[in-house]
């Protein structure tokens, strides 16, 4: 049976990690994060650079049609190989802090682009949805100080394609009863 295509939060978080950390030059342990440290504490100083990235699904009417196309017998006389196909929607929230927070989101954003980041997706079943992004810049108070930040989200489409056995009958005898004035009348219809 063929492999499912399917990325799971964890695969789908790291090759977009992997993927700011290659625009960015940014630590990977450090530099570009996923989600929140537990405890609130920031981790870094107002001096450093820093990107966090939150990934959802999101829900999207274009996309959730499903298509289903049911196979041959898979070899063992009561299976046919089904595949559902359909594209589901991710999103990533990016917050971008530190002297260089400009630059480095307007990197990211840019970079999603170029045909290098188009294939990098492609080999995940992914691809990047040119929309019109925007980098929304507030400073941010903490611990007496302004932190500059941005923050923009970004949707990339997943193809998701998966393959099941299901049952099925190839034949079925069907004998038809009925009750008539002379008695039961019975009749097999041949498959």
């Amino acid at each position: 049976m063929p492999t499912n295509q399917i990325l799971t939060k964890q695969q789908f978080d790291g090759i977009i990690q992997a993927l700011a950390v290659s625009l960015t030059g940014l630590d990977p342990n450090s530099g570009v994060r996923i989600g929140w440290q537990e405890d609130g504490s920031p981790g870094w100083d107002i001096g450093t650079d820093q990107v966090f990235m939150r990934s959802t699904l999101e829900p999207d009417p274009v996309t959730q049609q499903r298509d289903i196309e049911y196979g041959q017998d898979v070899g063992d006389g009561i299976h046919v190989q089904v595949t559902e196909s359909y594209v589901r929607v991710r999103a990533v929230q990016f917050d971008v802090y530190g002297p260089n927070a400009e630059e480095t989101a307007q990197a990211i954003l840019d970079c999603l682009y170029l045909d290098s980041t188009t294939q990098t997706l492609a080999a995940s079943n992914l691809a990047f949805i040119p929309e019109d992004y925007y980098i929304e810049w507030a400073p941010e108070l903490f611990a007496g100080q302004f932190w500059q930040v941005g923050h923009f989200r970004v949707r990339f489409n997943e193809s998701v394609i998966l393959y099941t056995n299901v049952p099925y009958l190839e034949t079925a005898q069907i004998i038809i009863e009925a009750e008539t004035s002379g008695g039961l009348f019975e009749e097999e219809i041949a498959p």
